[in-house]
């Protein structure tokens, strides 16, 4: 099977969309099957890397010769020129992302979540006016839909009133560099060169956005018994929006000594500050999956995530699940795993069980068969 991939989202957003695009591609270029992929991207990044950890020899890159901005457009207004022009004759047109390019063969498409669409107060109306035009075409446009959790497909079933068969949920994986536990030493110098001591909660929220809950879990971290007084809240990810309001709020709660700003962190900087956490939280409002719940489930940290959307679909009975909109519950729940070593041991342990589901080389599997469903291969 000949496959054509867009992997512009992988230079644009790697902490998020792109960490999907490298573990999907690695995954689905080490299968059995002797598929030839085309990869594209725009001129805008011509000159950075290729996508890592893929069996090269399965991998043709193409360098479209207009720039990103320009393809954005004309792809969104017009719906031209179609991609072939571009990267020639495919089985299968894959986007990671909506919106998609325009094709005349068999698109799919991948859903991350429906967040504007559930939540469209978080974003500004042209952001969500131009999801939706988007969506829409993709929608019409395309053969199948990947999602990313059960919870995600019945979002877009839900949306777009689609044939079943033509939305597949496949659960995201950990990258298997992010499951090595680092030695203590790594542990400590990490947790030295940030400035961390003592107990301490991480939070992954990445950009920030309305819907990670930051102020609710800024809260339930001023709300802690006194005897925990002590924990630090270290959050890691680029804040892209209002920061100020955030930082007004530690101000009024006293917080200012207890909330740490990691901004963007490596890989490998990453798995110590998972590693050397008590616990890790995740109160989103929203997720479509959830990478930190996994990935701090495989480093042996436990969890606690919201009781909505993907979220206890992904975390099963290996994390303390609350409702995001209750500050006492979300203290409650991280004073629990902060004093009591029973439950933070029993966590681990189903932690460390429960990632054992969410592999790449796995999901690659189940997106491969349904491209063979969608062209009778």
């Amino acid at each position: 099977m000949r496959i054509a991939v867009d992997v512009e989202p992988y230079y644009r957003n790697r902490a998020g969309v792109g960490r999907w695009v490298e573990g999907m591609l690695g995954g689905l270029t080490r299968l059995e099957e002797k598929d030839e992929f085309t990869l594209f991207r725009s001129r805008s990044y011509a000159g950075k890397e290729d996508v890592p950890g893929l069996v090269r020899d399965r991998v043709r890159e193409k360098v479209l010769p207009k720039s990103h901005r320009t393809l954005a457009l004309s792809w969104m207004l017009t719906g031209r020129p179609v991609v072939e022009k571009f990267v020639g004759e495919h089985d299968i047109y894959f986007s990671p992302l909506v919106p998609a390019f325009p094709t005349r063969g068999k698109l799919v498409v991948v859903v991350h979540d429906m967040v504007w669409a559930k939540f469209p107060e978080f974003y500004p109306r042209h952001s969500v006016w131009l999801r939706r035009l988007g969506f829409r075409r993709a929608v019409r446009e395309c053969a199948g839909i990947i999602a990313v959790s059960e919870a995600s497909r019945r979002d877009v079933l839900e949306a777009t009133g689609m044939e079943e068969h033509r939305v597949r949920a496949v659960y995201n994986g950990v990258e298997e560099h992010l499951c090595r536990r680092p030695t203590e030493e790594e542990i400590t110098r990490v947790l030295e060169r940030f400035g961390l001591r003592g107990p301490y909660v991480l939070t992954v929220a990445g950009d920030n956005g309305p819907k990670k809950n930051l102020e609710n879990l800024i809260r339930a971290m001023a709300k802690l018994p006194v005897e925990h007084r002590g924990a630090t809240l270290a959050n890691v990810g680029e804040p892209r929006y209002d920061v100020g309001g955030v930082e007004k709020l530690i101000a009024e709660l006293g917080m200012s000594g207890r909330v740490r700003f990691l901004g963007r962190v490596s890989d490998d900087e990453l798995r110590s500050l998972y590693a050397g956490a008590r616990l890790s939280a995740y109160p989103s409002f929203y997720e479509g999956f959830g990478f930190p719940i996994v990935e701090s489930m495989a480093l042996g940290t436990p969890v606690v995530t919201s009781n909505v959307s993907a979220m206890p679909e992904v975390a099963g009975d290996a994390a303390l699940l609350v409702n995001p909109r209750e500050v006492e519950e979300i203290s409650r729940a991280i004073a629990h795993l902060l004093g009591d070593d029973g439950v933070h041991a029993d966590l681990r342990a189903k932690g460390l069980e429960r990632v054992k589901r969410f592999r790449w080389e796995q999901s690659a599997h189940q997106v491969r068969d349904f491209f063979g469903e969608l062209t009778g291969e």
